[in-house]
């Protein structure tokens, strides 16, 4: 255990001094940008500017948190290819850790920054709630906040694992198909062909719960959409829902909880190739 947490924190340390301050200052820019309209809105109207000032806090919420994940495939799916490509692994490696140890360790390491930056994220859009005088829901914040943690362990974990082939595009790409393939799956679930509906059956278990459709942080902070002063014509079936999203907190719980075993599924078969690996220096 020694050996993995060692290794942990050499990879946040090194993260750290190297990619931090890069991450949030864009981190930063990007909540700034997302937050703009709340900022300077002149709208007379209270029920526009309370709209308009909760709409830019929670999406500015979520944008920070798929940032986190994001970083999370990046790191993960460049630590390894990058030690290889320096041979400083052999370094590490001629001590007495284990390849498993390694991958742990950076799993661990990459996973703390990115909470790190969640909760730097979470911290700003308080400060931002408060200086906007919007009052989020603290308990759909932690259960965001919980499943935005899940991502990050799955697609962190599955990152590094992707790692070992040795190729850091190859590894980004595998992981962001773990994105991106369950709405299809999702979809060929349903589809009336039997060998489609067969095939989506197959690979729902082989990957993890759909992220794309989830948007935790609209319930965070929120505020019904103004349709008294509407201009006429304008069809109201178009329009925003009028009541606080509700949130099935064990149904996410459930789903952070399969992430979290999803992810550390693809992490054992990482590590299971990488101590199987021959590993070439010259």
């Amino acid at each position: 255990m020694a050996r993995i947490l060692l290794v942990a924190k050499n990879a946040f340390r090194a993260v750290m001094s190297q990619r931090a301050l890069y991450v949030w200052a864009f981190a930063v820019v990007i909540m700034f940008l997302r937050s703009a309209p709340a900022l300077f809105s002149q709208s007379n109207d209270a029920a526009v500017l309370t709209f308009i000032r909760a709409n830019s806090v929670s999406g500015a919420l979520q944008i920070w948190s798929i940032l986190c994940m994001a970083a999370a495939i990046y790191l993960g799916s460049t630590s390894l290819p990058g030690e290889l490509r320096t041979k400083t692994i052999i370094t590490v490696l001629a001590r007495p850790v284990h390849r498993w140890e390694l991958l742990v360790g950076k799993w661990i390491g990459i996973a703390s920054f990115c909470i790190v930056t969640l909760i730097i994220g979470v911290a700003l859009g308080l400060l931002l709630a408060s200086y906007l005088g919007v009052h989020p829901d603290l308990n759909a914040l932690a259960m965001a906040a919980t499943w935005t943690v899940g991502g990050i362990l799955l697609f962190g974990g599955a990152a590094v694992a992707a790692g070992t082939c040795g190729s850091a595009p190859i590894a980004g790409a595998l992981t962001m198909a773990l994105v991106f393939l369950p709405v299809f799956v999702t979809a060929m679930t349903s589809y009336p062909k039997p060998w489609v509906h067969n095939t989506g059956v197959v690979l729902d278990y082989l990957l993890p719960p759909d992220f794309l459709g989830s948007n935790l942080y609209g319930g965070v902070v929120w505020a019904p959409f103004p349709v008294v002063n509407l201009p006429p014509g304008i069809p109201r079936r178009n329009l925003p829902p009028q009541e606080r999203p509700t949130i099935d907190y064990g149904a996410e719980q459930k789903r952070t909880a399969e992430s979290v075993a999803y992810g550390s599924a693809y992490f054992l078969l990482g590590c299971l190739f990488l101590v199987r690996r021959d590993i070439k220096f010259s």
